[in-house]
């Protein structure tokens, strides 16, 4: 068993990689998850529109999610456990324990 901790996992995460994964967790569930397809379109807008404030001006961001937004600590989550579940699939075809 092992842990580990990460510096600016947020702006680290890929959006466009983030999505994907996303949309193949959410089309893997699609029967018990209603309205998939509107559901990722709203993610898209929200993370690709994201404007901030710093010294009285605005930015957009381009790399990474931003903080601040309430759907960042629940993305971050699912994509270090569908990351964690790629892991795993690799260490056992490849007989690490």
């Amino acid at each position: 068993m092992f842990t580990v901790d990460f510096q600016n996992l947020y702006s680290n995460i890929s959006v466009q990689d983030a999505l994907e994964l996303l949309k193949r967790l959410f089309f893997k569930y699609q029967n018990v998850i209603p309205n998939a397809h509107l559901i990722i379109e709203l993610m898209e807008v929200v993370l690709n529109s994201a404007i901030m404030k710093f010294q009285k001006v605005f930015y957009r961001q381009i790399l990474g999610i931003v903080m601040g937004t309430n759907l960042a600590p629940i993305l971050a989550n699912i994509y270090m456990a569908m990351l964690e579940e790629k892991l795993i699939i690799i260490c056992k075809n490849k007989n690490i324990k």
